[in-house]
């Protein structure tokens, strides 16, 4: 699977599958009160009658499964065919720039809709002659070996040193921490770790504290922990008990050790990739070809010119970013996204709507470039770039039982998404003397 195919394949997987959650990201569902269902207990409740998407922005040509509560006799209509079809089944296929109303009727009578935006992307980018660019080899010799030494950092070796420890080294350290008003050390607060200063894996004032110290010397942490204290190796009872806790660590600091970037050798490519490429030479072979493809992609979308972006669909990329990164282990310590990543990460709001709005503006220029091209591939095409895409998972049935259980939304999307990514490849040419 290509790098950038990925990407892209990321939200439109989540077009499809995240439908049938019952609160989507950045959506609310419809009142009602048609349905019933059995508890445990066995006694009867009322269950809403709605969709589970009241708003939603799209672009021409591409399709949203909008699910209700009750399948079974549920009716489908939309307020404008020439902006938005439905279909059996609440399969919405975008027309052209509009507003639209989906709405669900229940066997009941009971109603929910869902407002439907189409966008035009021509109203917010402007393709490039795709038949025009050339990537040079001399850019893909660069993106290559950024790639193989960014790989060499990763797997950096520690070298020990006679120094004072400063930030990126890795301490060997044993801590005991004890709470204020306490003599022992609190349960978990004893250990021997190594600690990357400056990575945030411990509590603030921490690594900072030993910014500076020797080998052999004890340093003494006088620190507090988060309010919203996070412990992956404690369950979250056992964590927030040392919510907002002062607390006394008493350091002493074994070895430092700076990191220096592994050599780039036959053993390295082996242990980085778990032995699917054996030589430099093969795994570098491997990170050509791939890249040509990402970098033809990238030059495409940098070659024309982004307009800017519609608000509501920036936001709707930016919540489904942050739900598919954070949500679910937000989740699992019953904190908001917000101050889970605040608390774990470090980052505070302004820096993670910062990070939010720039993966999703990365992936609405990808997709900007997709339906820009507005190319339509024939059904043999739209055959074999399914059966490409199967392959890659390992999925061996046939075409159609892929499509019915992967969904009609999920395959339309990403043959017109990745059938677009396979003419820019083909179709930009690449410089091997330049």
């Amino acid at each position: 699977m290509k790098k950038i195919t990925t990407l892209i394949l990321v939200f439109v997987m989540l077009f499809s599958f995240v439908s049938c959650s019952t609160e989507p990201v950045g959506t609310s569902t419809a009142p009602g009160t048609t349905e019933t269902t059995t508890t445990p207990t066995g006694t009867k409740t009322p269950v809403a009658f709605g969709v589970n998407y009241t708003s939603y922005v799209l672009f021409a040509r591409e399709k949203l499964l909008i699910t209700a509560t009750a399948s079974e006799g549920t009716t489908w209509t939309s307020s404008n065919d020439a902006v938005a079809t439905v279909k059996e089944g609440g399969i919405v296929t975008a027309v052209s720039k509009g507003s639209a109303e989906i709405t669900a009727t229940s066997k009941n009578g009971e109603k929910a809709v869902c407002k439907i935006k189409v966008i035009n992307v021509a109203d917010f980018y402007t393709a490039a002659d795709i038949t025009k660019l050339v990537l040079k080899k001399s850019e893909l010799d660069k993106a290559v070996k950024e790639e193989l030494d960014y790989m060499c950092e990763y797997f950096s070796e520690p070298s020990e040193v006679e120094r004072e420890a400063k930030d990126g080294d890795t301490v060997r350290a044993t801590y005991v921490g004890t709470l204020k008003g306490e003599d022992s050390p609190f349960d978990g607060g004893t250990g021997t770790s190594d600690i990357v200063l400056g990575s945030k894996q411990m509590i603030d004032g921490f690594e900072a504290g030993l910014v500076g110290a020797k080998k052999g010397e004890t340093v003494t942490l006088n620190l507090k922990f988060p309010e919203k204290y996070i412990d992956s190796e404690k369950d979250a009872a056992a964590a927030e008990k040392l919510n907002g806790k002062e607390v006394t660590f008493v350091v002493t600091v074994h070895n430092v050790y700076e990191s220096k970037p592994a050599e780039l050798t036959d053993a390295l490519i082996v242990k980085a990739t778990n032995s699917a490429y054996k030589t430099v030479a093969e795994y570098t072979k491997y990170v050509e070809d791939s890249f040509k493809d990402y970098l033809k992609v990238e030059l495409a979308i940098t070659s024309g010119e982004v307009k800017g972006y519609d608000e509501e669909m920036l936001k709707l990329y930016k919540d489904i970013y942050l739900q598919n990164t954070y949500g679910t282990y937000a989740s699992m310590y019953g904190m908001s996204i917000e101050d889970f990543v605040k608390t774990y990460y470090g980052l505070d709001a302004k820096a993670l709507d910062e990070e939010a709005t720039k993966s999703a503006k990365g992936y609405l220029e990808q997709l900007y470039l997709c339906y820009s091209l507005n190319l339509t591939p024939t059904e043999e095409e739209r055959q074999e770039t399914l059966k490409s895409y199967m392959t890659s998972i390992g999925y061996t049935d046939t075409v159609d039982a892929f499509v019915a259980a992967y969904g009609e939304v999920f395959a339309y999307n990403y043959v017109l998404t990745e059938f677009a990514l396979t003419y820019v490849e083909k179709t930009i040419t690449f410089d091997e003397a330049n």
